[in-house]
């Protein structure tokens, strides 16, 4: 490139999943010593609609229930679109969603969904203190620290 001159850089990753906890750094060096590090920030809604995507997990209705050996996410919808579970972690592991009882992760708007998994896939018993992370497709995430269940 000459002085002056501006590229334009594009890159095709229909698999990557990008959250508004993420950030997306870009590296850009040349064969000289120029060198540009730029970090973007996720955004899942758009300024003039600040509440498209909006998830919360509900506290009060998390809960362990030891009768069925279960450990239920409660997760509601407070955006203004649909939106669909894409992962979930509890302290800071992945479980996969076929982990849990459901086969329908979509959340209509203003409704919610109850995410069950037995007991036995997690090392957590009644009182402890857990951190919770749900994200979606759309970009939409919730985070709870030291809940207890």
């Amino acid at each position: 490139m000459d002085i002056q001159d501006c590229a334009y850089v594009s890159f095709n990753m229909p698999f990557l999943s990008i959250n508004k906890t993420n950030e997306v750094i870009v590296n850009v060096t040349t064969n000289t010593t120029s060198e540009r590090v730029y970090i973007f920030n996720a955004l899942e809604n758009s300024p003039g609609v600040p509440d498209y995507y909006d998830i919360e997990i509900d506290e009060v209705n998390t809960e362990v229930i030891l009768v069925n050996n279960e450990f239920k996410i409660t997760v509601n919808n407070q955006g203004k679109n649909i939106v669909n579970v894409d992962s979930v972690y509890i302290n800071d592991t992945y479980i996969p969603l076929s982990g849990f009882d459901q086969v329908d992760f979509q959340i209509g708007i203003s409704s919610t969904i109850e995410l069950t998994i037995n007991l036995a896939f997690l090392s957590i018993t009644e009182d402890d203190k857990i951190k919770l992370l749900v994200r979606t497709k759309e970009g939409a995430e919730d985070i709870v620290d030291h809940h207890t269940v």
